[in-house]
């Protein structure tokens, strides 16, 4: 009876092994699918969307049952055994719990990882139950302690990296090729910086205080852009920026400089989805900086151009 207790931790063990890495294989995409006609399938997907608590339900699942194993069996020498045997068996015990518990589940999850997929289900709601105060508290700790657990179970998540796969599987077969590098081209707005996108500095028009509204109305022509920095000096103490929609909403009299707007500045490390998202709060316009100097601009255009491709407009070849 006491060797089949242990016997039967180190096969839950081996399950949570096994789910462990069926988890980290799985199509997330077609698990998503698959919640709107199998309950079980979306419970699972509701515990993925909760990473922490998944990650930490799974890590003290193995260990406690490898814990509990060990302990019946130490056990069971200790009452059963001589004081020389003890060592062999605890030694081969060991060899056991990596064998049962960790290799042959994990070699079973790679080639049949829907066995484990379709009672992780189960199994973790048992778990959860048995285990709460435990699961409570660890997964409480990284929040208390200011950590960051996401670097180590957003592997639990769908990834940028999957659906690069998926695109890149789809170029090679030829399938839906425009709309795959508009994808990729998207997906590239998290990796590239604003570094990808940026017009030099020296290579900008400005707008100074002295201007009449005849010679903004020409900066406007000459250079093709609706939105221009406005700045007292050079581009460095630029803070201000004119769009040219704005002009039309000058009474007559009226100094152009009262419809100038807030200028983003955006530090050059910074990823093109995040200069987006600021960018569509202050005016597709934002000022390129690094900590001891102005870089240059960049224009809203240019990063959705940088995901879609070139894009063109009747006045392009009259402007520029």
């Amino acid at each position: 009876m006491t060797l089949s207790l242990a016997i039967l931790f180190i096969l839950i063990s081996g399950w949570f092994t096994g789910l462990e890495i069926a988890l980290l294989q799985t199509d997330k995409v077609e698990l998503s699918n698959n919640t709107k006609e199998d309950s079980g399938f979306k419970n699972l997907f509701d515990w993925m969307s909760n990473s922490s608590k998944l990650f930490t339900t799974i890590l003290l699942s193995i260990n406690f049952s490898n814990q509990i194993a060990a302990a019946i069996f130490s056990y069971f020498i200790y009452v059963n055994l001589l004081t020389d045997e003890r060592v062999y068996l605890n030694l081969i015990f060991t060899v056991v719990i990596l064998i049962f518990a960790e290799g042959l589940p994990k070699m079973w999850a790679i080639r049949s990882s829907n066995v484990f997929i379709k009672g992780a289900n189960a199994s973790l709601k048992v778990s959860n139950y048995l285990l709460a105060p435990f699961i409570t508290f660890f997964s409480f700790l990284p929040k208390r302690m200011k950590m960051d657990s996401k670097g180590l179970i957003r592997v639990y998540k769908i990834q940028r990296k999957e659906i690069i796969n998926i695109t890149d599987r789809a170029m090679e077969e030829k399938i839906m090729t425009d709309e795959v590098k508009r994808i990729r081209g998207v997906l590239s707005l998290g990796e590239k910086t604003v570094r990808s996108c940026i017009v030099p500095k020296d290579e900008i028009t400005v707008l100074g205080p002295d201007m009449k509204l005849d010679d903004v109305v020409d900066v406007i022509k000459k250079t093709g852009h609706s939105r221009i920095p406005f700045c007292f000096n050079d581009l460095d103490d630029s803070r201000t920026y004119l769009h040219a929609k704005s002009l039309f909403k000058l009474k007559k009299e009226e100094d152009w400089k009262t419809v100038l707007k807030p200028l983003v500045r955006l530090k050059s490390n910074t990823y093109l989805d995040d200069a987006m998202d600021s960018m569509k709060k202050g005016g597709g316009i934002a000022i390129v900086e690094t900590k001891t100097q102005t870089l240059g601009v960049v224009f809203l255009e240019d990063i959705l151009e940088f995901a879609v491709g070139k894009t063109a407009d009747e006045y392009d070849e009259k402007l520029n």
